[in-house]
């Protein structure tokens, strides 16, 4: 009897998660990639104030963070707004940029994991 009220248990927690994490609009989703992208343009002029881009390079933990949306979407997102920052000296509004360059990324596309 445990076992069953355990399994169960088991399955609908799991279910949950699955409903709530496909509860994500198309909407939300293409926010989600403004600010991944935001965070990467962000990033890059940080590590040039500081002289220390090591530092600042979190692709890594962004894409662990963002399991909302696709790690490959997360990855393009991040490094194009960090070299959209890079290419422009860091001479760049980052929030403003990001709507137009994740909404072209993300045109057509469902970016949703």
């Amino acid at each position: 009897m445990k076992r069953l009220f355990a399994s169960a248990l088991l399955v609908i927690s799991s279910l949950s998660y699955s409903v709530a994490h496909a509860q994500m609009t198309e909407d939300q989703a293409k926010n989600e990639g403004r600010e991944v992208w935001k965070v990467g343009c962000l990033d890059y002029k940080n590590g040039l104030l500081e002289g220390d881009f090591t530092k600042w390079f979190k692709l890594n933990a962004i894409t662990e963070s963002r399991s909302d949306i696709k790690k490959n979407a997360v990855i393009r997102l991040y490094s194009n707004g960090w070299d959209t920052a890079k290419s422009m000296g860091g001479v760049i509004d980052c929030k403003n940029q990001s709507v137009y360059s994740a909404d072209a990324f993300t045109s057509g596309i469902d970016i949703r994991s």
